[in-house]
């Protein structure tokens, strides 16, 4: 069915279903702004749970992801790619080899108070906290492809623990 027509007003998120409710809020991150958004985008269908919900980012919350994807791409280049590596680290297996792929690429975290800075991302003792998953997702989606490869390859030679062949296999 179409998306609700827009002299019809936004659809409040609490006005949905419980149980689209529930998979809404999880699906956006439990982020308020992404959650109205994914609401009002909905069919009449979705909304009463009666057809499946959209699973992309971009087809989830549109606007909130644009504005993070702005707000990664102003970022110096070497920023972006340590976001790069700490996203791939953390997403969709969290591995824990930020820091050693750090070290074994020679790479400077120094370029990560931009992003501090910008209020993204922030450096923790295991390597890099995102604002928001949207900040981790934007992160990942604005890199080229061939940078994405190269992190997975980069984190996959670090995994080499029995522990963490599972981990690998991502």
């Amino acid at each position: 069915s179409p998306p609700r027509p827009p002299d019809a007003g936004p659809r409040p998120v609490a006005a949905l279903p419980e149980g689209v409710r529930v998979r809404v809020l999880r699906l956006v991150h439990v982020d308020p702004r992404a959650a109205v958004e994914l609401a009002a985008r909905l069919t009449e269908r979705q909304a009463a749970g009666l057809d499946p919900l959209p699973t992309e980012p971009a087809e989830l919350a549109p606007g909130v992801l644009r504005a993070h994807r702005r707000a990664v791409r102003a970022l110096p280049e070497d920023t972006r790619l340590l976001l790069l590596l700490a996203a791939a680290d953390q997403y969709p297996v969290a591995t824990h080899a930020f820091l050693r792929a750090v070290a074994a690429a020679r790479l400077d975290t120094r370029p990560l108070e931009a992003a501090e800075t910008a209020g993204l991302a922030y450096a923790t003792a295991g390597g890099v906290g995102f604002r928001d998953a949207w900040t981790r997702i934007a992160a990942y989606e604005t890199a080229a492809p061939a940078d994405r490869r190269d992190v997975h390859r980069l984190l996959a030679r670090v995994l080499h623990d029995a522990a963490e062949l599972p981990r690998r296999s991502w």
